[in-house]
């Protein structure tokens, strides 16, 4: 893994979708290529650069994640997710026409994981929700895109800008509308 690979605007943009205006500790997973897990908590938002600088220190030799949910303490699990308002769904082949027509429809991002035709796909919802319902959400994602059934609520995919990840606006942001709950007839 080479510097030049590395986007650290990008993965601030990516956090800042995420997670937006919210408070918590966001956790930092860093996979060595022969250390296991470490997991490392920052509080959200005012630590958001040391996150990014830990997460750009590391990203060379590592393999680097984030949480898809805040946390209410430094410690990553069922009990401790807050809301959010972003759905996530882990996808391992091409999308269809159809799939690719329904995220353009809405304020979604496409981080490509460096496999062809592999992504992490996120959608933003209206309005926060509780962990439980957007693990609900998730598995009707998952099975809308045929994607992984990464949908807990202590999920960690592969942060933006590192890693050769990197981020395609699928729903134009500006111009398409966050999700409504009861837009997923699933």
């Amino acid at each position: 893994m080479t510097t030049s690979s590395l986007d650290p605007s990008l993965s601030a943009e990516f956090l800042k979708f995420l997670y937006g205006d919210q408070q918590g500790w966001a956790c930092l997973a860093v996979k060595g290529k022969v250390d296991h897990w470490r997991q490392e908590f920052y509080h959200w938002p005012d630590q958001q650069a040391s996150l990014l600088d830990a997460a750009m220190r590391r990203a060379p030799t590592a393999d680097v994640y984030v949480g898809m949910l805040l946390c209410t303490e430094r410690k990553r699990g069922k009990t401790t997710a807050l809301p959010g308002c972003v759905l996530w769904c882990d996808v391992d082949h091409w999308l269809t026409v159809d799939q690719e027509m329904f995220l353009q429809s809405h304020d979604s991002w496409i981080i490509e994981s460096g496999t062809p035709g592999h992504a992490h796909v996120y959608l933003r919802c209206r309005e926060l929700l509780e962990p439980t319902e957007l693990e609900d959400l998730n598995r009707g994602l998952a099975q809308l895109l045929d994607g992984d059934a990464k949908w807990s609520s202590d999920t960690v995919l592969r942060l933006a800008g590192v890693n050769g990840q990197f981020l395609v606006p699928a729903g134009g942001h500006e111009k398409s509308p966050p999700l409504r709950r009861d837009s997923l007839l699933f």
